[in-house]
């Protein structure tokens, strides 16, 4: 894990597929990420502290990394992953998917890695079993 003035992340440097997600996601998000590398599946998270000011100097160059991210959000309308559309989208090409949940539960670890398996089949990323296992 590397700790950063306003942001932290976890999984590998190298991974494909990245997460963006913010407050009490994070230990969900933490377990998946960990289950998906084990199982081949190369993802990545980013956890901003604070959501505004954006923090484009963590959030920029994590985009531009990965060829697919994902925002994750508790509420039905996707309002971080469309501020940061809104910032990313022209210049860098910024479409991110969307993993949103709002019956007023919190994610549990197998929701989150079977939306980034899903997302991962929809954009071609490579899944092997235990293919990830000596990464992270």
């Amino acid at each position: 894990q590397e700790f950063r003035e306003a942001a932290y992340s976890f999984g590998p440097e190298e991974a494909e597929l990245g997460i963006i997600g913010w407050g009490a996601t994070a230990g969900a998000v933490r377990a998946a990420v960990e289950i998906a590398n084990r199982e081949g599946l190369s993802v990545r998270a980013i956890y901003p502290k604070i959501l505004f000011p954006n923090l484009d100097h963590d959030l920029r160059p994590f985009i531009q990394k990965h060829k697919v991210v994902a925002v994750l959000e508790e509420n039905q309308s996707g309002q971080y992953a469309g501020f940061l559309q809104s910032i990313y989208g022209a210049e860098l090409g910024f479409r991110p998917e969307r993993i949103l949940k709002y019956d007023g539960n919190a994610f549990r670890p197998d929701e989150v890695l079977s939306a980034l398996r899903a997302i991962a089949g929809k954009h071609g990323l490579a899944q092997g079993k235990g293919v990830g296992a000596a990464r992270g």
